[in-house]
């Protein structure tokens, strides 16, 4: 039976996923805090690039980063769950994992918290049980035909009622602060890079999750053909620790691509807020540039574009035509084939001028503005 919203006062977002899944939520957010005026949202996180995520974002009134970086090795556990019984006194009014959820430390999280009324995502029977799934007071079926956006915005339904399955537009952009904005106006100056015509990449992918990288050299082969274009500029953003994968990407180049790795979350956000285009593997970034409204066009091999393809009209996917494609099935089901992917197999098939193909499209649908 479903409460009155308004005797809702304290909701709790768990969130056990990396940044792209996170990012992935904020037309939730956006749409608990309209239809919650009166509630503190607060969240709950394992990585450190989510974290600064919710910090950014004005609905959300506190953040708990527990864990680190997506780990939960025994000793990392421990820590965690100390964490999350720590914030039972706070007596929340509801908690809503983050799809996906199908893992037991999502379920154990919700009930360490203590929420009286704990929603997540039901997945095949099988992993009922495995993940105690019974412990959880509200179950949405998840679909493996949606967008994750969509899960996300169902499990809405049994708190607020119906709930339209597509985010307004607006739900669908990147809190961006001032100080981060001036942060990137004075890197792209410093770099002589404000008459436009940019294009952003991201090569990288998390360590665990290399099998969604797009090989070195094609990335190569790709810059080469777009600065054949004298008027084009290329940045490549990463996180800190991928800066000497991007410099060997970007060294034969001679200082032509430009490398930001040093920023914040939030003022690489604004940089690729700043960019024409952006190209990158399926990952958190290619997520940041679509949710700044930037042309994104998305690189994917294993997993799947129906679930986590940059959300809006304006951007664009290109995958393999290989047998295997979208074989990574998380949460739904085990991943057959995944160890072929792990070498980049499917991804070893997209070559250069494929995916250069598919960016004039891009660019044609989205031409920049004089």
């Amino acid at each position: 039976m479903r409460r009155s919203s308004g005797d809702i006062r304290r909701v709790m977002i768990l969130t056990l996923t990396g940044l792209g899944n996170t990012l992935l939520y904020l037309p939730t957010l956006r749409e608990l805090a309209r239809r919650l005026p009166q509630a503190q949202l607060d969240a709950v996180c394992a990585s450190a690039a989510a974290r600064e995520f919710f910090e950014a974002c004005p609905e959300i009134t506190n953040v708990y980063q527990i864990g680190r970086e997506r780990t939960m090795r025994p000793g990392v556990a421990m820590a965690a769950a100390v964490a999350a019984l720590r914030l039972r006194p706070q007596r929340y009014d509801v908690s809503l994992t983050v799809f996906p959820s199908n893992r037991l430390a999502c379920t154990a999280l919700a009930v360490l918290i203590g929420a009286r009324r704990r929603l997540a995502h039901r997945y095949a029977p099988r992993y009922h049980w495995r993940n105690m799934n019974a412990l959880l007071h509200t179950e949405v079926r998840a679909d493996d035909t949606l967008h994750d956006i969509e899960q996300n915005r169902r499990l809405l339904a049994p708190l607020l009622g119906e709930i339209e399955s597509r985010a307004r537009p607006d739900d669908l952009l990147m809190p961006l602060r001032d100080e981060d904005r001036r942060a990137a106006d004075a890197l792209l100056e410093d770099w002589s890079l404000q008459d436009g015509n940019i294009v952003g990449m991201h090569v990288t992918s998390y360590p665990d999750m290399t099998y969604k990288r797009w090989a070195p050299d094609r990335f190569q082969g790709l810059i080469e053909r777009l600065l054949s274009d004298p008027t084009r500029s290329v940045i490549i953003v990463g996180a800190p620790d991928e800066r000497a994968y991007i410099e060997n990407i970007a060294r034969p180049f001679a200082g032509r691509v430009k490398i930001c790795t040093d920023a914040t979350l939030m003022h690489a956000t604004a940089v690729v807020a700043r960019c024409d285009y952006f190209v990158s593997n399926d990952s958190g970034l290619m997520h940041v540039a679509a949710l700044c409204g930037v042309p994104t066009l998305g690189i994917f091999g294993p997993t799947n574009p129906s679930r986590t393809a940059p959300s809006g009209p304006q951007h664009r996917v290109v995958a393999p035509d290989h047998p295997c494609t979208a074989c990574y099935r998380y949460p739904f089901a085990p991943s057959p084939g995944l160890q072929n992917c792990m070498q980049r197999s499917c991804l070893e098939d997209l070559g250069v001028g494929t995916v250069y193909d598919a960016f004039v499209e891009l660019q044609r649908a989205n031409p920049i503005e004089e």
